[in-house]
């Protein structure tokens, strides 16, 4: 009996052909092209780092064909289309890697604080949230409620004042969620809390609540602020 595995390594190391099928072309075999060597890519952290790059390395002028803001994380300097399988090179890229806001998840109390802190610009709105959760313990926390639109929690304030605190929902804050060097775009968010039992404080969540707008308003002011600080090039977003 013959050994399948012999048939197809025989037929493996048969010659490919082209076949037409109708009027297009089909390989017999699966075929892995040869491509001309290219550079390798520059990874690069900042807009700034980016723009170094450009204007201090002559061996790419005339070469590159445009910057591509892929996204509001990552800009790539691509090279013409040239060669037998029409590829272009990838000089560098500019990838934004700092972490960001865990939106969308409960976060216990302490966690939501710090990263609320630590993940956006601070103004107005980021002081009005710390004031309804900075002071928040379990103990402190005597009545919660929800209504769908809006939160509200009875809290003690001191010894043995009680006071009723609004839970600002929506709210509109500036997450660091793109290259620094560009202002963070402005997106809404609806805010809420929750209560956890057992003797803990209540968790908090921030979910996103415009559609992914801010991306497109990012990669317009990265477009905008290279345009500013390169010349001769042509920038795409």
């Amino acid at each position: 009996m013959i050994d399948r595995s012999f048939i197809e390594k025989v037929c493996e190391l048969a010659k490919p052909e082209i076949i037409m099928v109708g009027d297009r072309p089909y390989s017999t075999k699966s075929l892995v092209s040869v491509n001309d060597p290219s550079p390798e890519t520059l990874e690069i952290h900042t807009l700034t780092g980016l723009v170094d790059f450009i204007n201090g390395i002559d061996s790419i002028n005339g070469k590159v064909a445009m910057i591509h803001v892929f996204s509001p994380t990552l800009v790539d300097i691509v090279g013409s289309i040239a060669g037998n399988f029409m590829k272009r090179d990838h000089f560098a890229q500019a990838k934004h890697c700092v972490p960001t806001f865990r939106f969308g998840q409960w976060m216990a109390l302490e966690d939501f604080i710090i990263n609320l802190q630590a993940g956006f610009v601070p103004d107005a709105m980021t002081d009005a949230i710390l004031k309804v959760v900075g002071n928040l313990k379990d103990e402190t926390v005597t009545n919660f409620a929800d209504d769908g639109r809006t939160q509200a929690v009875t809290a003690k304030s001191g010894v043995s004042m009680v006071q009723k605190v609004a839970v600002p929902s929506p709210v509109v804050l500036q997450p660091f969620r793109t290259f620094m060097e560009i202002e963070q775009p402005v997106s809404s968010f609806i805010f809420r809390m929750k209560q956890q039992g057992n003797g803990q404080p209540p968790a908090c969540a921030l979910f996103e609540a415009d559609g992914k707008a801010w991306e497109l308003e990012a990669m317009q002011r990265i477009k905008t602020w290279l345009m500013k600080e390169t010349t001769g090039f042509q920038v795409i977003a």
